[in-house]
């Protein structure tokens, strides 16, 4: 072969090769990531295509990267999430609510938060909100939206009892007043009135009501030191009072919550303590009520303000995600202001984000009384993977002093034992 047939064929060789790598770089860049979303928001009517919305904007607006909805049912995706992990599979991002949390991070399945998102976006949101969701002041979560407990009440059974609709009740004393006098109305069919609505089944959801009950009456679970003690006078109180409902017959025994917002609904019940979403259940049961319902901050006992335990739905990343970088550019899109507004429009919540929470969007009349309510939120002592047995505690000594009438400082006894077992 000639010298230069020798030098043609270096050149083509050359030139395969370029192609060959600007190949192989050009499919390398153009690879799509794709991040899995495991939520129940996404199977349900109210959220559903706010969800699939935020998905088809996010992707949209980041070409490389794609999110697939990993759809659980709510009552049971702590359980499909642990299996799925255990089992080797791969998530990125995690819809929970803030008890499944802390029993994601005892087993060790979240990543570290503090440097993953930068400090401007951690600084915009309300610091108990935020540190509630820390573990030996490590962040675990991300607070997506928050759903304080509030008192819900009906306007037009407090104008019938002669009680001041624009005032409602700010102590537990004056509760009792205002449900000794609601409880002595009829509904339009004859019916009792209930005066007050508070939650004793034996669910988790119950036991985080009761547990708002017990730190709002200066009680609670653990003292200054982080040890279990429940035999203190504050939740000796607050377990008097529930006692003392229960023989007036003021409150619905052995009520859910679905059980209090079919109450309210009808007109039998002239208030309760809910998370500001659960009033959209009183809504979808009879939305021709909307205009008699009120919300307020939650009563307090003696001179103190009532106090919320965190309740939000919470957005966590994988430890061992591929793709911490994409999973943190979702979070940060759907907690973003237009995400935001769409979600406010399928359900009522307060936003943690102070500059969002802020927006006249997400500021209508029916929650702006009840405003005030995220900024009692405490954060909860300790965490610990159990606390949701422990809440089904609560609830059964609630019942012991309630239906089964029993002495409240026998059942507080009891009960910190219980809870000293259950939170070793």
């Amino acid at each position: 072969m000639s010298r230069g047939k020798l030098r043609f064929a270096g050149w083509v060789l050359l030139l395969v090769i370029f192609c060959m790598i600007f190949a192989t770089t050009g499919l390398s860049a153009s690879k799509v990531v794709t991040i899995k979303f495991a939520n129940w928001g996404s199977l349900e009517k109210a959220t559903e295509g706010v969800f699939k919305k935020m998905v088809a904007d996010f992707e949209t607006a980041n070409k490389g990267i794609k999110v697939e909805l990993v759809n659980l049912p709510y009552g049971d995706i702590k359980q499909q999430v642990l299996v799925i992990l255990t089992g080797g599979d791969v998530l990125d991002v995690v819809q929970a609510e803030r008890p499944m949390v802390n029993t994601y991070i005892s087993s060790g399945y979240l990543a570290e938060l503090d440097k993953v998102f930068d400090k401007k976006y951690l600084s915009d949101f309300y610091p108990n909100v935020l540190n509630d969701l820390r573990s030996d002041g490590k962040l675990y979560g991300i607070p997506w939206i928050v759903c304080p407990w509030v008192l819900v009440y009906n306007k037009d059974l407090f104008a019938k009892a002669g009680l001041n609709p624009d005032q409602p009740p700010k102590t537990y004393y004056e509760v009792f007043y205002y449900a000794d006098k609601l409880a002595s109305l009829k509904d339009k069919d004859g019916n009792a009135v209930y005066g007050i609505g508070e939650t004793t089944a034996s669910v988790p959801v119950s036991g985080a009501s009761l547990y708002r009950l017990l730190i709002s009456f200066g009680g609670g679970i653990w003292d200054e030191k982080g040890n279990v003690n429940v035999n203190t006078k504050g939740n000796l109180e607050a377990f008097k009072y529930l006692k003392n409902l229960q023989e007036k017959r003021f409150n619905p025994e052995g009520a859910k919550l679905k059980d209090l917002r079919n109450l309210m609904a009808i007109g039998r019940l002239g208030m309760y303590v809910d998370q500001t979403w659960g009033t959209g259940g009183v809504f979808g049961i009879n939305p021709e009520i909307k205009p008699q319902i009120g919300v307020a901050p939650l009563p307090g006992f003696g001179n103190t303000k009532g106090v919320s335990n965190m309740n939000a739905h919470v957005l966590c990343i994988i430890k061992d995600s591929k793709y911490r970088k994409e999973a943190a550019k979702f979070i940060q899109f759907i907690t973003s202001k237009e995400t935001m507004i769409n979600l406010y429009n399928s359900t009522s919540f307060f936003a943690p984000r102070i500059s969002i929470d802020n927006l006249p969007e997400l500021n209508d009349s029916f929650l702006k009384a009840a405003k005030p309510s995220i900024t009692t939120i405490k954060p909860m002592e300790k965490q610990h993977a159990n606390m949701e047995n422990a809440y089904l505690e609560i609830t059964k000594a609630a019942q012991r002093v309630t239906v089964g009438n029993e002495n409240p400082e026998v059942v507080v006894k009891d009960l910190d034992a219980k809870l000293k077992e259950v939170l070793k």
